[in-house]
This record gives C-alpha cells, sequence and structure tokens, in this order.
C-alpha cells in the first residue's frame, strides 16, 4: 500500500508516497525514488503526527522526517513497525508467528548495553523474542536462563552469563505469558541438557569422518570442548583452546574451515567459553554470520546489530585454516 505524504531526506523535502515492504521502506516522488533496507534503520519515532527515522549514516546524512499522513499516520507507523518487527525476527532465525504474543514495557543490562522501552514480546519454546521500533531486538535463550521470577505483573529473567531481562505492563496477557514462560524454559533447560549429554555418550559415532581432526586438535590443546547449534540439530561443534587462542571446527554436512580465536587480552578461558557456546546457539548452522564477509548480506547485518555474543565472537576471530594437505601442520603452528 502506497501512503501519500511528505518526506524529508537529508534536508530536502518532497510530495510523494512511501510504501512499505517486506525488506524495505521505499520513498517516491516525481523523478526521485529511495529505498531504505530495515537493516539501515536505527530507531523510528512518532511524535505529534511526524514520523522521525534515525537510519545509518550510508543511507542519509540526518534522520528521515515522514509527514501529512492525515488519518493513516497510525496505521502506518504500526505497519512500518510489523514489517520491521517480522525482518527483526528472520534476522533472529525466529519464526514470524510465536507461541504467544503480546505488546509491553522491557528493560535489559548486558555488557554493551542497557535499554528500556516498548515492545512487542513473543514467546516460543526455546526462547523470548523482545522486537522494539529500534535496532535493539533481542532473543532471549531460555536454555542459558535461570528460573524466571515473578513479581506482580513484571517478570525477571537472568542469564548464566549475567544479562538481565525484565518485561511487564502487559495487561490480562500477563499471568498467561508467565505461566508459559515457566514451562517453556523448564522444558528447554531439560531438553538442552540431555542433548548434551547424548552428544558427549555419541561423540565418536557422531563425529563420522572429523574423528582425526578431533583427535589432531584434541593432542595440541589443553581443553576440548564440544557443543550443540540446537538441540534438535544433528550438527555440532567442537573447540581446541591453549594460552588464549582457539581453534573451532564445525561437524556439518558443508565441509567449513576451521576458525581461529584469539582472546587473550579481552577475556578468561571460561568467559571465552560462554560467548562461543550462547552464539553458536544464537544463529544455528548460519556460519556465515559469525565468520563470513557480510557485505551486501543485509539479513546478517540485522543479526550482527541484535546479538551480543556474535558481536563479540566476530571481533575475537583472527582468521581460517582450509581443509588441505597442510591443515594439520598448520594447526600444529598456530595452537
Amino acid at each position: 500500500m502506497d501512503y501519500p505524504c511528505t518526506f524529508s531526506v537529508d534536508q530536502i523535502s518532497f510530495e510523494g508516497s512511501a510504501s512499505i515492504g517486506d525488506e524495505k521502506l521505499l520513498l517516491r516522488a516525481k523523478g526521485y525514488t529511495k529505498e531504505i533496507d530495515y537493516a539501515f534503520i536505527y530507531d523510528m519515532r512518532l511524535i505529534n503526527y511526524h514520523m522521525f527515522i534515525v537510519v545509518d549514516p550510508v543511507v542519509a546524512n540526518s534522520d528521515l522526517e515522514i509527514s501529512k499522513l492525515g488519518r493513516n499516520t497510525e496505521d502506518f507507523f504500526e505497519n512500518l513497525w510489523s514489517a520491521y518487527d517480522e525482518r527483526s525476527r528472520q534476522s533472529l532465525f525466529v519464526p514470524a508467528k510465536a507461541e504467544y504474543e503480546a505488546e509491553g514495557d522491557y528493560e535489559y543490562i548486558e555488557p554493551e548495553l542497557s535499554k528500556k522501552s516498548k515492545a512487542h514480546i513473543g514467546l516460543y519454546k526455546d526462547c523470548i523474542c523482545i522486537v522494539p521500533h529500534d535496532k535493539n531486538a533481542r532473543r532471549v535463550p531460555l536454555c542459558f536462563a535461570q528460573k524466571p521470577m515473578v513479581d506482580g505483573y513484571q517478570l525477571h529473567l537472568k542469564l548464566d552469563t549475567g544479562e538481565y531481562y525484565s518485561i511487564g505492563r502487559m495487561g490480562r496477557d500477563s499471568l498467561v505469558y508467565f505461566e508459559r514462560l515457566g514451562k517453556y524454559h523448564a522444558d528447554a533447560c531439560a531438553k538442552w541438557k540431555q542433548s548434551h549429554e547424548e552428544l558427549e555418550r555419541n561423540l565418536e559415532t557422531r563425529l563420522g569422518d572429523r574423528k582425526a581432526q578431533y583427535e589432531i586438535i584434541r593432542e595440541v590443546s589443553d581443553l576440548i570442548i564440544t557443543g550443540l547449534f540446537s538441540p534438535e540439530d544433528d550438527a555440532f561443534w567442537f573447540a581446541g583452546i591453549k594460552a588464549g587462542k582457539a581453534v573451532v571446527e564445525l561437524v556439518i554436512p558443508e565441509n567449513a574451515a576451521t576458525y581461529l580465536y584469539e582472546f587473550t587480552s579481552s577475556m578468561d578461558v571460561d568467559d571465552f567459553i560462554s560467548c562461543i557456546r550462547h552464539a553458536m546457539e544464537a544463529v544455528g548452522t548460519n556460519r556465515e554470520v559469525i565468520f563470513g564477509d557480510l557485505e551486501g548480506k543485509t539479513l546478517y547485518k540485522m543479526s550482527v546489530d541484535r546479538s551480543v555474543y556474535v558481536r563479540i565472537l566476530r571481533k575475537l576471530n583472527v582468521g581460517r585454516i582450509i581443509h588441505n594437505q597442510a591443515w594439520e601442520k598448520n594447526i600444529r603452528n598456530i595452537i
């Protein structure tokens, strides 16, 4: 649907229309067209019937302003937020449709950021998805969470890494939401633990043709760990760690490279292990989000913006080793 409006880009005003797409906002006027991928929209605010949209400087040198929407103003804002919400959930690798959906207030405290505002709050069997109308959406994994605490109509959730999340002011939806969350949390934690125990019991079989690589990495490392992307997936990963360095191998159908990390100056071994476990669970087998060049991959850019441990792990990455005849020699020289 096209919304007739006035819009301003780089302080130049146009009479035209705005159209809300699945991945982009399209602004059109006579002789002028501008597409704005949701990956480059950082915030949107409706103030006195004017829409203000904060964008990445690669899009424009100042905020976008959309006005003269008339009776369609609130409808435009809600539909744009809904489209932005769906794209954000895609970037967090959760379905658009949650088990239970509500709108309320949220607050979170993370290593890099503290936020509180209003959001769409989706409850899934393995996570809570908080989607405000800015780039700070979060997927909160239940498998890493302590038991949820309820204080009246406010829910508090703390992760094993210390991050704190709170949601509330959801009206009559609160009690049903909290009740379901308690069950989903218990089930997610039990399934996560059971699946890792099964992985350890059957590790040799599940390594398959990666067993030789595992043995070499174990030989040269002080510590070797294994982990799942998801309890629903046979794919997994293992990492060898020594003296502030780590090599990470993915046991997936594709023949991925071995990825290298250095973390001596930024964290200790336990913090690195927590970081990689959270990051791998966050992206699943979508490994390009953690290891790849994101040029032109706007959905993955959104993933990184919204996943704190994915950002941290990307910063620690220092290269990769291709699986060829020199692989073993390169591993022994690096770690």
